[in-house]
């Protein structure tokens, strides 16, 4: 036995304090560098004898430990396992809990989930016996994540619980970030998508000031929860950050991980070839890892794909069964009934009826804290194996109550974004559900189900954030930014730190409103019969069209309702593209005579096509009454009113029927004054406000440096009606910072939902804030639609570029005819119908 040089030892267990602190830190090549050098200043190297004992021998324990949870993170369990096994015979009484606890996390990386909590739970007194804090600390986030794993999240709550009350009373606040941190990972298993976000928040304050390395991780757990509540794109666009990290770190176990998430976003992103490819190299990573639970959840991805791209068979039911089996004696439960729900459905798709009932019967009731996807998924399977055992109809029944469970889980939370977003983990069940009400044949139940698939978010009530002084500041900044970037532009000036700094603002107000709860409460569905007697006494029809497989339908409701099918849904959305694009064009710039002679033939082109292709064959049924426009996707920024048998009748645009009815007939209490607000550098615009103020004597007139964005917002709240007239800019890919330019800068859609009583009739004189991003289930979000949901009845806008002149003109004549007691619709048709190419819209109810 070889007696250690004092300060050698003492370098050695510097090195180790150094290595441990790197690692819990996630610097993982750092740490290694640490440790392997305190285990060569000791003598110690792979497959050569030690000749060391005592300290020197605890002390290339401890290194040994270390080093082999730092291999098992890089990647390498068998490699981490070996070091634990050489460790164990270098470890001394007072360190057999630390032992323990990395043996338990080894096991736990590796999928051996009974083991590792044998040895958790033998670690445990030993760790608290010998005063080891922060190996206890591991060993409760560690057990923890088991337990959620698993999901016994009581017991995965307690831990964390202990590890964050142990981590605040000894002053560490890497461990109650990593505590906060697993906190958000089991909510999100609970589906409480705000509670985790605020959680991983919180751990991300704590992980700037004392772990930045810990940000990719971070990231990635927000991937997750972004996932699981529907924003697919924007968990693809973090996930892909965090994995770059994670090669740059050569942070390979949770990089694997992450690389089967991958997977599931591309297959989610509509492109299952591409996931199938990433879910095997995700299995392989695993499968080298040792983590046997992460290959299989890596194949159930795969499997997935394999059923959207692939002929079904009965040999993929049965790898699915045994997948399933697989996964139910690695103790992952969710991801089991997944499996076996998806046997169900390929044996409903070949056709052996019996072996589909055979499989679904033992998944078919749900289980406690069950996650929502799971759910829906468990409606699909249910669906389709009705609809094969007695027809598509007596199958609706079960897709209402999947949807209904998604309605449930979008009212929980609270900012409109995420609501929208959560209508994209329904798509296919509402997608299956409309399928099946065309086949009926019914339009009765057609217009149902259209209903039912379409603009959820709006049946939620309003929820207001709450008020605080960051957000308030912050949102001084972007206005502050946006009024100089604004400045710049006009002075033919660019400033790209100004637009950097201003986009991670606008990305922090944005996160910051994904935490808010929802309402907890959904408003009830309307029937056709309400919706008709509401129509009849307006002495209106509603033209609803829906887009399902290619093709358009339109259902028109009125004394009756009737079913047509119409052309190629694609043909009709690209004709409405180039509309738009031809007006936009032909406006905000001076063109040659012949080209802009050109623009308006196209444009005369498309609104005829338009006209023959949606209504053509429905004007018998509508005659020369006014109209309620329920459009799909595309539609939506429809200039309708240019289509010629509508010019110069009432038109109303809703996203749904219930939209229109709810507008229609809410209660509003009188009260209010008028508003009319000018932003900076319009032309013609002073003529403008002289013209509607005379109609509003005691209105409420913001004009110059008095029309701020502050001043305009104050004065919005529970206006009866609003003109707002200033320089608007649609943000297809950040609608809710879709604004109007004021004096200090923008009003932007993100401030509406702020309002403590919404306006109830809005004119907008500006381009573009008409347009709408449409997402799946014909979900909208923009600025039109902000006023909407925040409970605005009208809303009048442009859906397309409309010169100063043009738009003036336009609303003095609409506030003219309103102050006369004309009906909204029909006194924008009136107004609108002195031009041309007006293309403003009546959004709501008119």
């Amino acid at each position: 036995m070889r007696p250690t040089d004092p300060a050698v030892l003492a370098e050695a267990r510097r090195l180790h304090t150094a290595g441990r602190e790197a690692a819990n830190a996630g610097r993982l090549i750092d740490s290694v560098v640490h440790l392997r050098h305190g285990l060569e200043l000791l003598g110690w190297a792979e497959g050569k004898l030690f000749e060391g004992g005592g300290e020197s021998a605890a002390t290339v324990g401890r290194l040994l430990m270390t080093l082999a949870f730092v291999e098992a993170d890089q990647g390498d369990t068998e490699h981490g396992l070996y070091l634990l096994n050489e460790a164990e015979s270098y470890t001394i009484n007072e360190d057999k809990g630390i032992y323990l606890q990395q043996r338990a996390q080894l096991l736990r990386m590796c999928g051996r989930l009974p083991e590792a909590l044998e040895a958790f739970d033998l670690a445990e007194p030993l760790l608290v016996e010998h005063g080891h804090t922060e190996t206890l600390l591991a060993l409760y986030l560690n057990r923890g994540a088991l337990h959620g794993a698993e999901g016994r999240f009581s017991a995965a709550l307690q831990d964390w619980t202990r590890c964050q009350l142990i981590a605040e009373e000894d002053s560490q606040p890497i461990w109650s970030a990593k505590a906060a941190h697993a906190r958000g990972i089991v909510a999100k298993l609970l589906g409480d998508v705000p509670a985790a976000l605020t959680s991983l928040r919180a751990a991300q304050v704590a992980y700037w000031r004392h772990a930045p390395k810990m940000a990719a991780e971070l990231m990635a757990t927000h991937a997750h929860v972004l996932h699981a509540a529907g924003l697919i794109h924007e968990a693809y666009l973090r996930l892909n950050t965090a994995m770059e990290e994670f090669r740059d770190q050569n942070q390979n176990y949770i990089g694997a991980i992450a690389e089967v998430l991958r997977a599931q976003l591309a297959l989610e992103m509509g492109n299952p070839e591409l996931a199938a490819q990433q879910a095997t190299v995700g299995e392989e990573r695993a499968r080298r890892q040792g983590d046997l639970g992460l290959a299989a959840g890596a194949e159930l991805v795969f499997r997935f794909a394999e059923f959207e791209f692939a002929p079904r068979s009965s040999r993929m039911a049965e790898d699915c069964e045994r997948l399933a089996i697989r996964h139910r004696e690695l103790g992952r439960i969710a991801d089991a009934d997944l499996a076996t729900l998806l046997a169900t459905r390929i044996w409903t798709a070949v056709g052996d009826v019996s072996a589909a009932e055979r499989t679904f019967r033992p998944v078919a009731r749900a289980r406690a804290s069950e996650q929502i996807s799971v759910r829906l998924s468990r409606a699909q399977a249910r669906a389709e194996l009705i609809a094969a055992q007695a027809g598509p109809v007596k199958a609706l029944s079960s897709i209402r109550s999947g949807l209904g469970l998604l309605q449930d889980f979008r009212s929980r939370l609270g900012s409109v974004e995420l609501q929208v977003g959560a209508t994209y983990l329904g798509r296919k069940l509402a997608g299956t559900g409309l399928s099946y009400a065309l086949q009926s044949a019914k339009a009765q139940t057609m217009f149902t189900w259209s209903e039912r698939s379409r603009a959820q978010a709006f049946r939620l009530p309003p929820i207001r954030p709450a008020e605080d002084p960051e957000t308030a500041d912050l949102l001084a900044q972007v206005r502050q930014l946006r009024d100089r970037i604004r400045r710049d532009e006009l002075a033919g000036k660019t400033s790209r730190e100004d637009k950097a700094r201003c986009a991670a603002l606008e990305r922090t107000l944005r996160e910051r409103s994904w935490l808010a709860t929802g309402p907890g409460e959904s408003i009830p569905e309307y029937s056709a019969s309400r919706i008709r007697a509401e129509l009849k006494r307006r002495e209106s029809c509603l033209v609803s069209f829906l887009a399902h497989e290619g093709r358009m339908h339109v259902l028109v409701l009125d004394g009756k309702l009737r079913h047509v099918e119409l052309g190629s849904s694609t043909e009709v959305e690209e004709a409405a593209r180039r509309l738009v694009a031809d007006l936009d064009a032909l406006t905000g710039r001076r063109l040659p005579p012949r080209m802009a002679d050109s623009i308006r033939a196209s444009i005369h082109h498309q609104t005829d096509w338009l006209a023959k292709e949606l209504f053509g064959r429905i004007l018998p049924f509508i005659g020369d009454r006014d109209l309620v426009v329920v459009p799909t996707q595309l539609l939506s920024s429809l200039p309708w009113g240019l289509l010629p048998p509508l010019r110069g009748r009432p038109v109303t645009v809703a996203p749904s029927a219930a939209v229109w009815m709810a507008a229609a007939t809410r209660e509003w209490t009188h009260g209010g004054t008028p508003l009319l607000s000018a932003g900076p550098d319009l032309a013609n615009v002073e003529a403008e406000l002289a013209g509607i103020a005379q109609h509003y004597p005691q209105g409420t007139v913001l004009r110059a440096e008095t029309a701020t964005a502050a001043a305009t917002l104050a004065a919005l709240d529970g206006a009866p009606i609003a003109h707002l007239a200033a320089h608007g800019h649609h943000e297809p890919d950040n609608v809710l910072f879709s604004r109007l330019d004021f004096a200090d800068g923008p009003l932007m859609a993100y401030d509406i939902a702020r309002l403590a009583a919404p306006p109830r009739h809005v004119t907008l004189s500006a381009c573009d804030v008409g347009r709408s991003v449409v997402a799946v289930g014909d979900e909208t979000l923009g600025f039109t639609a902000a006023l909407l949901y925040a409970g605005t009845s009208t809303v009048v806008s442009s859906v397309a570029r409309v010169a100063h002149d043009v738009a003036a003109d336009v609303m003095v004549e609409y506030h003219r005819r309103i102050a006369d007691g004309v009906a909204p619709a029909r006194a924008l048709a009136e107004a609108n119908a002195k031009h041309d190419l007006a293309p403003f819209v009546l959004f709501g109810a008119g």
